[in-house]
């Protein structure tokens, strides 16, 4: 893609700006590892499938907003004696970063398709999340509904042959834009829950009174002229690279690697939030709106 191109796909949510000249992919996120998981507030509901994964987005030192477990940032140099300088291994760095974009496609996918009631921690959603809503707070207690959320429908590699890949500096270079490319788009996923998610992005008519936060009743719910569109995922493209800075090396073939793998702990960190369910704090204050409650949900 030639710089300045525009490229616009999922009925408009993913984006993809071709800047030449882009900093590195691996710097393009925050290095906050390590962040302690929040527990769900009293009333919330969440599908826990592993507890190092906590009510999102956690925030660690200086304030500093991460999904999952981090921004997936490497934590060690690596080995170049572990890897080989081989064509075998040069595919299995490939087929690395593949695996890492067949985890962002999916992650695309699931969040264009539209977020149903099952998807969202029950009880999560406040007063602060709806806009031309009007609540009380004397609806009798109901025990929220735990989420069930959609699977992620991630499209498996294929095994690949070490005979169709070359043992060359330019070979190295494709499978780093390869690799790339992967940690972009799953930087980019991450800016886009970061941003927050809104209305837009939840499927008209769906939100029922399981999602709506514990006690609180909604008595009414006057439609807003133009309803916020929802949000967008904006990739950056990186420069072409040049083959002449690249090294036919183990210690190039590691660096690969460890691109490969960032990308792919990232992409899992997202996947293992929307597996929890998201939640109040994954959307913009206000932008839930009377189009987006299932019938039923206003009782005056």
């Amino acid at each position: 893609m030639t710089p300045g191109t525009l490229t616009r796909r999922s009925r408009g949510r993913l984006i993809v700006l071709a800047a030449s000249g882009a900093a590195a992919a691996l710097a393009a996120a925050p290095a906050a590892l390590g962040q302690a998981p929040q527990t769900a507030p009293p009333g919330v509901n969440c599908a826990y499938g592993d507890p190092q994964y906590g009510y999102g987005p956690s925030y660690g030192t200086g304030g500093v907003p991460s999904y999952g477990v981090g921004t997936g940032a490497a934590t060690g140099t690596g080995n170049p004696a572990g890897v080989k300088l081989t064509r075998g291994q040069l595919l299995i760095n490939q087929r690395i970063s593949q695996a890492a974009i067949r985890r962002t496609e999916a992650i695309q996918t699931w969040l264009d398709a539209g977020i149903v009631p099952g998807d969202i921690c029950g009880g999560a959603l406040g007063a602060e999340d709806f806009g031309g809503i009007e609540t009380r707070p004397d609806r009798p207690f109901e025990n929220p509904p735990r989420p069930k959320p959609r699977s992620l429908a991630i499209k498996a590699v294929g095994g690949g042959d070490p005979g169709g890949v070359t043992l060359t500096k330019a070979q190295l270079l494709i499978n780093q834009r390869i690799s790339q490319a992967a940690v972009r788009r799953a930087n980019a996923l991450r800016a886009r829950l970061l941003a927050g998610l809104t209305g837009g992005d939840v499927r008209d008519g769906s939100l029922t009174l399981g999602q709506v936060r514990v006690g609180t009743r909604i008595i009414a719910a006057t439609p807003v002229a133009t309803p916020p569109p929802a949000s967008v995922t904006t990739i950056t493209g990186g420069p072409t690279g040049n083959p002449a800075a690249v090294t036919l090396s183990r210690k190039q073939v590691l660096i690969n690697q460890r691109i490969s793998q960032a990308a792919v702990r990232r992409a899992n960190a997202i996947i293992a939030h929307l597996r929890t369910g998201v939640n109040g704090n994954d959307f913009k204050d206000g932008t839930l709106t009377a189009v987006d409650l299932a019938p039923g949900a206003v009782t005056p």
